[in-house]
């Protein structure tokens, strides 16, 4: 009996390490249920994730009636779990109860405060059953991301109703969906002006959203007990109606920015194809000093130098709270990165991290941040210039900007340029400067393989970063 536990535990545990064991774990699972031994079921559980750091990810897996009920009941009841994830998961056979999220959410003494629902299937009902769940007390989720093209105003509906409830704990909420418009963003805008709904931060994904959607939003926003602090909006499609192109929902935003209700400190407008005239709009609110935003992500909105010098009279108007500014993936040269560069050195501006990858940015343009990085007023602890146009000249520069005492910089990325041992050898220079304080640098080997370098006082070290980040997209 002793050996037979011993190898169901080890099948059970091999749960979400490849998709093989996923199927063979499930079988595992069963048999531990039809065991109806309780004290085996706990112990089991009470080993599941014992050593991990209680994230559990689900992918290619194809639930069927005859493991559904045994599996979300294993689940439910084990204590080391906080994080669910599930990827193109497919849970067939119980479309018409909620079994599912009862065992996993409901079960008094559950642990699993985020759940993530990744281009999976569950059934017509599922949002309805979440929400059911949601409004439970033993339900713990503070984090849901729901990304689904079948999603409906209909299923936004029904989550809304759990955002208003007082029993919801959710504090983070991502969904996304091309079935999604208008009115089910209008019912979830009712939701964050609930004074039970506890929502700080809040990620929209809908390619049906127009600029009154936006409107919508914006009203939210500016209420009283709206708390939410985060806004994402990124979008990556290629479409050409991303939410935020047309100008009108621009100036939406600017309002609220300026609203003296707006708790907003963090805005993603990623991929929204904003151009120049959009952003020259959202930089009237940023210097107004009523603006709270302390990082905006304007990445891949197809900016040029003309929005950059905008931007840079902003930043030096001394009431723009800006630290963090994302402008990859835009159109952005060695000109406007001269504008940058002269506005770092204004003791005005805060910014303390840029983000400048896949831009048409050379040595020369590296050449002027190094002198930026230089001044005594440069505020600058992160820099990331992947993906650019950097040769060896380019790190000799940014070499001797380390090496001086004003130089503030913790965090480089200098991966997928031109640099050869020769450009390393210039940065392994400034290492030895005791004025250095950079901590991580990230390079490219010779075979485009992405490297983290920890710089230690006994010597560097390389970690290969194997899975994209937004870091370095």
């Amino acid at each position: 009996m002793c050996f037979r536990f011993s190898r169901i535990e080890a099948i059970v545990c091999s749960l979400g390490t490849g998709f093989k064991n996923n199927e063979i774990a499930l079988y595992g699972i069963k048999c531990l249920y039809e065991l109806q031994d309780d004290d085996i079921s706990y112990s089991v559980a009470n080993t599941f994730l014992a050593n991990e750091d209680g994230e559990l990810r689900l992918s290619l897996v194809k639930i069927t009636p005859a493991f559904s009920t045994e599996l979300f009941h294993f689940l439910g009841r084990n204590r080391n779990l906080k994080r669910l994830s599930c990827k193109w998961l497919v849970v067939k056979g119980n479309d018409d109860n909620d079994e599912m999220e009862k065992l996993l959410f409901a079960t008094p003494g559950n642990t699993i405060t985020s759940f993530s629902w990744i281009e999976s299937y569950r059934g017509p009902n599922h949002c309805k059953y979440l929400s059911n769940a949601l409004k439970g007390e033993h339900c713990m989720l503070t984090e849901l991301e729901l990304t689904n093209n079948t999603y409906t105003d209909e299923d936004v509906g029904y989550l809304t109703d759990a955002l208003k409830n007082p029993n919801c704990k959710l504090t983070k909420f991502y969904i996304q969906s091309t079935s999604i418009g208008d009115c089910g963003v209008k019912g979830l805008c009712d939701a964050l002006g609930s004074e039970n709904c506890k929502l700080t931060e809040l990620r929209l994904n809908f390619s049906l959203l127009t600029d009154r959607g936006v409107q919508y939003l914006c009203e939210a926003l500016k209420g009283k007990d709206c708390k939410i602090i985060n806004l994402d909006l990124q979008d990556d499609r290629d479409e050409d109606d991303s939410i935020s192109e047309r100008t009108l929902g621009v100036k939406y935003l600017k309002e609220t920015l300026t609203n003296e209700n707006c708790k907003l400190i963090k805005l993603n407008l990623r991929g929204n194809k904003l151009r120049n005239e959009a952003v020259r709009i959202l930089g009237e609110a940023l210097k107004t000093g009523k603006c709270k935003l302390a990082e905006l992500d304007l990445s891949k909105n197809e900016l040029t130098d003309r929005v950059v010098e905008d931007l840079c009279e902003v930043f030096k108007s001394g009431n723009c709270r800006l630290a963090e500014l994302d402008l990859g993936g835009n159109e952005i040269t060695d000109e406007g990165v001269e504008d940058l560069s002269e506005t770092l050195k204004s003791q005005d501006c805060r910014l303390t991290s840029l983000n400048l990858h896949r831009n048409g940015i050379t040595d020369q343009g590296v050449e002027y941040l190094s002198e930026a990085l230089e001044s005594e007023n440069c505020k600058l602890t992160s820099l990331n210039l992947y993906c650019n146009e950097i040769t060896d000249r380019g790190a000799e520069y940014l070499s001797e900007a380390l090496k001086s005492e004003n130089c503030k910089l913790t965090t480089l990325n200098l991966g997928k340029n031109g640099i050869s041992d020769q450009g390393f050898k210039y940065l392994g220079d400034a290492f030895e400067s005791k004025n250095c304080k950079l901590t991580t640098l990230f390079i490219s080997n010779q075979g485009g393989e992405l490297l983290e370098t920890t710089i230690l006082d006994n010597g560097l070290t390389y970690r290969a970063v194997n899975t994209p980040v937004e870091w370095f997209s």
